[in-house]
């Protein structure tokens, strides 16, 4: 694709030409409606139970950045943890 084409020439705006267009309208309105299953599995409950009371528990604050947080790294075909 080719982004120039497009005002800006950046992908940004590509992505906004594109959601934009009358194709993209006419793929949205073919999608079924929305609708919460409450059938969820009692796993998927539990999780989701624990996530809010993580994040009710959590401080308000931003967390660390992604380097300075734990990662995983190839190293030869190994993936490490550091």
């Amino acid at each position: 694709m080719n982004f120039g084409e497009y005002s800006g020439g950046t992908v940004a705006a590509a992505i906004k030409h594109q959601i934009g267009s009358r194709a993209m309208n006419r793929y949205a309105e073919s999608l079924p409606c929305f609708r919460v299953d409450h059938n969820l599995p009692d796993i998927i409950k539990e999780l989701l139970e624990r996530l809010e009371h993580a994040e009710e528990s959590a401080p308000d604050e931003e967390p660390p950045p992604a380097h300075l947080t734990s990662s995983t790294h190839l190293d030869q075909g190994r993936l490490l943890l550091r």
